[in-house]
């Protein structure tokens, strides 16, 4: 079969529910590095990032294309992760990425970021 059994119900997932189906959504992580359902990757290339350093709260402007392009604004939380060339660093480091590439984990249903990378 040209499709794995995941890719496939991920597929159909999709294409039930009506999103449209993002190739890179097979590699989705959660929190707790599971497979979750909900998450969806955005690779962005131009960060944009609001973070309270203390509290660890914040959000990113995340440009989300189905047939049109449209800023959505998710939720930073300190569950957020972040990591730097696949190790975790603190979330602080995230700020220092505002204008430059980064990718971005987030949960659909609550548009909270899971987890925040770049290299």
């Amino acid at each position: 079969m040209f499709f794995s059994n995941k890719m496939f119900v991920l597929i159909i997932a999709a294409l039930i529910s009506g999103l449209s189906f993002n190739a890179s959504a097979a590699k989705k992580t959660s929190i707790y590095d599971t497979y979750v359902e909900t998450d969806i990757i955005e690779e962005v290339t131009s960060l944009r990032i609001s973070l309270d350093e203390t509290t660890l709260k914040g959000f990113v402007i995340v440009p989300i294309c189905n047939y049109e392009c449209v800023d959505t604004r998710l939720s930073i939380t300190p569950q957020t992760r972040a990591y730097y060339k696949a190790r975790q660093v603190p979330l602080k480091r995230a700020k220092s990425r505002l204008g430059r590439e980064a990718e971005i984990i987030y949960e659909v249903k609550s548009k909270k970021v899971v987890r925040i990378t770049w290299w």
